[in-house]
């Protein structure tokens, strides 16, 4: 029985001598950076600036943004002239709508916008 207790008492001791780790909560992601490691590293925010950039869609696409408004009118209306009349519901989005096919306006849909956005103002705060 003694040596069941001592068995014992030396396993509990072990134990607890590997469990005093203090700062096992403070475990670094291994998916993402930390705010520490981005914005200290002037390659990393480099590459945050131009990851913005790379958000903003190009206009001057086969269907350019400026015929979805009254700015210019394209030959071919690829239904932007519903879109500039106001003639489209949420049942149908036209050239809005992410299945498109010409593609131009498949970058200028909410999400994405708003993720941009976000990020220009992280930058403009963190840098």
């Amino acid at each position: 029985m003694k040596r069941l207790y001592y068995i014992f008492l030396s396993l509990l001791l072990v134990g607890s001598a590997i469990s005093c780790k203090k700062d096992f909560l403070e475990v670094q992601p291994l998916d993402k950076y930390s705010d520490e490691a981005v914005w200290k590293d002037p390659a990393i925010v480099q590459t945050f600036a131009n990851n913005i950039y790379l958000g903003i869609p190009f206009p001057f696409q086969t269907l350019m943004v400026s015929s979805a408004v009254d700015e210019s009118m394209a030959v071919w209306d690829w239904e932007t002239g519903n879109v500039a009349k106001s003639l489209i519901t949420p049942s149908y989005l036209g050239n809005w709508d992410p299945g498109f096919w010409t593609g131009p306006e498949r970058q200028m849909v909410w999400e994405p916008t708003y993720k941009n956005i976000r990020a220009c103002n992280l930058f403009l705060e963190k840098i």
